[in-house]
């Protein structure tokens, strides 16, 4: 045993919460599931100023992660495109003079033509002459506000779901989870835990005899955070964008249940 590691064994991961619940400075969570309990507890960790970093899976096939996650992730909506002031001008002139000229014969006091013309169109012995006379009076005038509907629609500003972590974009990486990232590594302040602590299902939470290295030294814990930091690239992980996390987390599950 070395002299700055002790090796526990204990039901469930009771200590390593409290290790989470009285940290000052730093918490670093690398696991492939949360629970609801812990997310709640890292995001308060992070209120009270501690520098808090978590590395998980996307894996939706565990409700109670997909539901951990998504108290992670805050989803607003954003604009997309700010549109065009000089389209929506066009098409609200283009609408009201369409309207105007559509309804210039009745404001005139040609409303007996009006009506005339539109029975014709609908009388089944329709002839040329009675279209022609509605035809230049009603369809172009009602295309032109049509067009300008259209035209108004392509300049107004685009609105889309965006999706961010609430701990910080950098501060939550969450993989695809095929390979997983079956790793139970916990760095809190000065001190490193590496064990089997399962605080991703709550259920199991004190039911299960886990064990756990906590390990009080600089250089072991220097080394570990590199190793961290150096997953993506030597793994050639599959890192899940914050910026759709949140929407991903509400698609139906696409892959099976993934075990230890």
């Amino acid at each position: 045993m070395l002299d700055y590691a002790t090796l526990k064994i204990a039901l469930g991961g009771k200590e390593l919460y409290k290790s989470i619940e009285e940290a000052r400075s730093k918490i670093v969570v690398v696991t492939p599931w949360l629970s609801e309990d812990l997310a709640e507890l890292l995001l308060k960790k992070h209120m009270e100023g501690v520098d808090v970093r978590v590395l998980t899976s996307s894996d939706c096939s565990v409700e109670e992660h997909r539901r951990a996650l998504e108290k992670l992730i805050s989803i607003r909506k954003q604009v997309v495109s700010r549109g065009s002031r000089v389209l929506r001008a066009l098409g609200l002139t283009m609408l009201f003079a369409g309207v105007l000229l559509t309804l210039a014969p009745i404001l005139v006091g040609s409303l007996p033509a009006f009506a005339n013309d539109l029975l014709g169109l609908l009388h089944i012995g329709l002839k040329a002459p009675i279209a022609s006379s509605l035809v230049p009076d009603i369809l172009i005038p009602a295309s032109l506000a049509l067009l300008g509907t259209l035209v108004y629609g392509a300049g107004l500003a685009r609105v889309g779901l965006h999706s961010s972590s609430r701990l910080g974009d950098e501060r939550l990486r969450v993989y695809s989870p095929l390979p997983l990232v079956n790793l139970r590594v916990f760095i809190i302040d000065e001190t490193a835990f590496v064990g089997s602590p399962s605080l991703g299902i709550k259920k199991l939470g004190g039911k299960t005899i886990e064990s756990i290295m906590i390990v009080r030294n600089s250089e072991f814990r220097k080394k570990l955070a590199e190793a961290l930091e150096s997953l993506e690239s030597s793994f050639s992980l599959k890192r899940v964008p914050n910026e759709i996390l949140g929407l991903e987390l509400k698609k139906p599950c696409g892959h099976q249940r993934l075990t230890a």
